[in-house]
């Protein structure tokens, strides 16, 4: 299980990164926070895998679904242009 806290953690990091990179705002309220964590937290404490990876996957599921969506605001390709003064026209 150490692995695992390690990968989390630098998924976590990964994941800020990206937000702030993009300047995402994730719309995520503390109610919903809250009831996702307390409900993934008592699973666990019960030893109840399917009862962990049910909220995990819908708090991750909802977490990708929202930030894709605000993707759309972005000319993603534009990042992807060499500028008009590069040698790479």
């Amino acid at each position: 299980m150490p692995r695992i806290e390690k990968m989390f953690f630098r998924l976590s990091l990964q994941l800020r990164l990206f937000v702030s990179i993009l300047g995402l705002e994730y719309a995520y309220s503390v109610d919903e926070i809250v009831a996702d964590d307390t409900a993934i937290f008592h699973a666990l404490e019960a030893q109840d895998p399917e009862g962990v990876t049910r909220p995990w996957r819908r708090k991750i599921d909802n977490a990708v679904t929202y930030m894709v969506e605000q993707l759309g605001h972005l000319d993603v390709n534009a990042s992807r242009r060499a500028p008009e003064s590069s040698h790479w026209k």
